[in-house]
């Protein structure tokens, strides 16, 4: 399964363009949360564009996101936000959201608890993908540029806990690249204007995982 993400769109639909081959050669796109800055239409104007090049979506709503937007992708079938899909023996978690700031689909460290652990409910025991807008504490992806770390514990613990083979994720636009909590990688590829991610799993196993960066 070759999989692309593009977290923290931001309603740029504009920057997405440079990546269409590549989101029509990929099995699954995901889309980390962050879709526009909380436009309900933006958001159907993107996944107009994008039906032209792929229907294989999955999304889970960021901070500036709202419930409109999360209805909308529920009705399209992509939303991931509380509850995971399996695809090619993979589980694909998702939370959305992130700790208070800008935007209103914020969380406490105790709500993203309690979310992922809806999201996992009744998960058995098969290779699973986190997808968090929000990174975990003390990583590479959760690092501002004057070097305070944002990240959430609770995502932490559930990694440390359940050794997600990837957890996706974005939110911090600067903290770009790819760290490791135990057997599991950590990857944020930045807004789309910095670049994207690709993954390929083979047999619940990471195969490769790259950020590719166009600045």
């Amino acid at each position: 399964m070759k999989i692309i993400v593009i977290p923290d769109v931001h309603g740029r639909i504009d920057k997405m363009k440079p990546y269409f081959d590549k989101i029509e050669s990929a099995d699954l796109v995901i889309l980390a949360g962050d879709l526009t800055n909380g436009d309900l239409e933006t958001a159907k104007m993107m996944f107009d564009v994008l039906h032209d090049h792929t229907d294989k979506i999955l999304t889970i709503p960021g901070n500036m996101d709202t419930d409109a937007i999360v209805a909308h992708t529920e009705a399209l079938g992509y939303n991931i936000h509380k509850k995971y899909r399996i695809i090619d023996g993979v589980a694909f978690v998702g939370v959305g959201g992130a700790l208070p700031f800008a935007g209103k689909y914020v969380y406490s460290e105790t709500e993203l608890a309690d979310i992922m652990t809806k999201a996992h409910n009744g998960l058995d025991d098969i290779p699973q993908v986190l997808v968090s807008h929000q990174p975990p504490m003390n990583t590479l992806n959760d690092r501002l540029y004057d070097g305070r770390q944002v990240g959430s514990q609770s995502v932490r613990d559930y990694i440390e806990k359940y050794q997600p083979l990837i957890c996706f994720t974005g939110h911090i636009h600067e903290a770009i690249g790819i760290d490791t909590i135990g057997k599991t990688k950590v990857c944020n590829p930045g807004p789309v204007w910095r670049g994207y991610a690709t993954a390929e799993i083979v047999d619940g196993e990471v195969k490769a995982l790259e950020v590719h960066s166009i600045t």
